[in-house]
């Protein structure tokens, strides 16, 4: 039995067709931002309205296969956190795009380590577990020939170990092989994933939840979200999502600016994260980027 059969034994699928007729459909509304950040990549930031009526706020940016960019991630030392605009301002390279990654012990005294792989410039800090847990079995990486790949532990210990030039772990997937893989959970949060097409556009998704302006979203919300997008996607994976979710643009005047507005809480072991929609930003273990080359 493969680590995903045993996977799905934990986290069965159910049928997301009868979720979307129980919970009706999400909607766009409006695209309230748009920018070009670089040769094929674009950022935007969109209303959807859930099946329930409810508003949600949701921040896409989308990597092009031939984009003048290269998507990395920043990583934390062991034990150690920090915020999302931090990971972006400490990072060597033009960072034009920043959200936080793998899921990381936070809560209960947690000692910070994030979950799974973590791979930084082709240094493996950490290897995907085989464990069963779905947050260190799925992994998000991109190749040392520039290739993103959203697969799990067996793969990478069958195929890509020592091939990575980045890499953050995950939570559930979602799409696998252009299948819905569609777990059963009603509850909206805040979300953080990312989607990988038939042609390796990387689109990656973050929203707002927990607020009277901003829902979240289900599961079955995120698929419906991603399959709606005009792209054939072919993997979607879950990542760090309720108070991590963040989404960190470079500005005009090479400051890093928090777009979302993060539910926080903020981690003790960090003073104010400033005013405004940064107040409530969680300090992470790792981050993906966008970076400009």
């Amino acid at each position: 039995m493969t680590l995903y059969e045993q996977i799905l034994e934990l986290f069965p699928l159910g049928s997301y067709e009868e979720d979307r007729a129980k919970n009706g459909h999400l909607s766009f509304v409006e695209e309230a931002d748009v920018r070009k950040l670089a040769e094929g990549v674009t950022y935007r930031k969109c209303l959807y309205r859930r099946g329930d009526g409810r508003n949600v706020w949701v921040y896409l940016a989308e990597v092009a296969p031939d984009a003048k960019a290269e998507i990395a991630v920043s990583a934390c030392p062991l034990k150690t956190i920090k915020p999302v605009t931090a990971h972006a301002a400490d990072f060597e390279g033009d960072v034009l795009f920043a959200m936080n990654a793998s899921f990381f012990h936070f809560f209960n005294n947690g000692d910070k380590t994030p979950y799974g792989i973590q791979v930084v410039r082709g240094v493996t800090m950490a290897e995907p577990g085989r464990d069963k847990a779905q947050y260190s079995t799925f992994f998000f990486a991109v190749t040392k020939d520039g290739q993103p790949i959203l697969t799990d532990a067996d793969s990478y210990y069958a195929h890509w170990k020592g091939k990575l030039r980045y890499a953050v772990g995950g939570g559930l997937m979602l799409i696998k092989d252009k299948g819905i893989c569609f777990h059963q959970n009603e509850e909206c949060h805040p979300r953080t994933a990312v989607g990988i097409t038939e042609d390796d556009r990387v689109i990656f998704m973050c929203c707002d939840g927990r607020s009277e302006k901003s829902a979240g979203m289900s599961y079955g919300d995120m698929i419906e979200l991603y399959l709606s997008l005009g792209y054939p996607i072919r993997d979607m994976l879950c990542l760090d999502g309720g108070g991590s979710t963040t989404v960190v643009l470079k500005e005009a005047d090479g400051s890093f600016a928090v777009t979302n507005e993060p539910s926080g809480p903020p981690s003790p072991d960090w003073g104010s994260m400033g005013s405004g929609p940064a107040a409530n930003m969680r300090p992470v273990a790792d981050a993906i980027l966008i970076i400009n080359n």
